[in-house]
């Protein structure tokens, strides 16, 4: 399991009436985050689906961590975790980042994309190229995470690649995932990989400046 210089962000998919217990088990084991230099990057609820099949009434907890390593000893030694009715049993899925999220940036975009060796040697060399130009000038900060080997910790989510976009804002992200610029790549997207495109507001756990 490789780090990356960037750390990492384990994504934890819950359902959504289990939002309180979500942020109470968090919130209670604060200071281990800190032993394993982690930081919970915010918790969300409200999800909208764009493209593709978002399980229906799951919510998303974001949390980052220095390396896949540290992630995977907070996740091991966490107890609650370990209870097999722990939030009824969500899902955990472990990425690497590129970079840390920003933490002005609370509005985030995932794509899980799933293609054909063939498909994705087209997207990285022609799709990829050309986004990050209208994500740049959209304000985004872009792939934060862009991983072809998510690693699943627990539950049945076992994405084959994650995108995850961080934007100032709702209506920065729909301005630029809606425009005439982007209409030809999402297309061409939608040819190359099954998508499932979700967005939501990331809420902050502590009400701090960095949520950590």
């Amino acid at each position: 399991m490789a780090d990356s210089k960037g750390g990492a962000m384990l994504l934890i998919r819950y359902g959504v009436n289990r939002k309180q217990a979500c942020k109470n088990s968090l919130s209670k084991w604060r200071s281990v985050h800190h032993v394993y230099e982690g930081c919970v990057s915010g918790v969300s609820s409200e999800v909208e689906q764009q493209e593709g099949h978002w399980p229906r009434a799951k919510g998303v907890a974001l949390l980052s961590f220095e390396s896949m390593k540290d992630a995977q000893m907070w996740k091991d030694c966490i107890p609650e975790i370990k209870q097999q009715d722990w939030m009824d049993g969500p899902d955990m899925v472990l990425v690497p980042m590129r970079e840390l999220p920003p933490p002005g940036k609370r509005y985030v975009q995932i794509l899980e994309l799933e293609f054909s060796q063939e498909n994705y040697q087209r997207y990285m060399s022609e799709y990829v190229p050309a986004t990050k130009d209208i994500l740049h000038k959209s304000g985004a900060s872009e792939s934060v995470v862009a991983s072809s080997a998510p690693v699943n910790l627990k539950g049945a989510w076992n994405p084959q690649s994650l995108i995850i976009n961080f934007w100032s804002n709702e209506e920065e992200f729909h301005k630029a995932y809606t425009s005439e610029e982007y209409k030809p790549l999402k297309e061409m997207r939608q040819e190359l990989a099954l998508t499932t495109s979700c967005s939501f507001h990331l809420e902050d756990l502590f009400r701090s400046k960095g949520a950590c």
